[in-house]
């Protein structure tokens, strides 16, 4: 597991998972079967040794580096309530959002978008001293 997290947290092999997520919530969208084969491939491949040159800097990389930074964060967090509720909710979301993609409620996932560019201003008025 050690192993797979290692190759997981490595630039290529998060952009390849990445685009493998992608695919499977197309492939939920228009019902699928052979975009969710290749979903589950590239989301697979992301745990192999890709022998990529490194990744150059630019904004994508540096988006790799917060997200994987806040998954190491998260997971050395201890357990809490306040981090069972985070996941919680989490757990939530994406079940909600795969149902939504699933019987293609385009109301709902305009919503969780909606609420997803809310939850973004939020954080940045918090980083920048705006109180709410």
């Amino acid at each position: 597991m050690d192993l797979a997290l290692s190759r997981h947290r490595q630039p290529w092999n998060f952009t390849v998972q990445t685009c493998g997520l992608c695919c499977l919530a197309t492939a939920l969208l228009l019902h699928n079967g052979l975009l969710t084969a290749t979903a589950l491939v590239l989301f697979g491949v992301g745990f192999l040794v890709l022998p990529l040159p490194p990744m150059p800097p630019g904004v994508w990389r540096r988006s790799i580096d917060r997200f994987i930074a806040a998954e190491i964060r998260w997971l050395n967090t201890p357990m809490s309530w306040q981090k069972l509720l985070k996941g919680g909710i989490w757990t939530l979301i994406l079940i909600t959002t795969i149902w939504a993609l699933w019987v293609r409620e385009l109301l709902l996932l305009t919503f969780l978008v909606a609420m997803w560019a809310v939850y973004r201003a939020y954080l940045y008025n918090k980083t920048t001293g705006i109180d709410a």
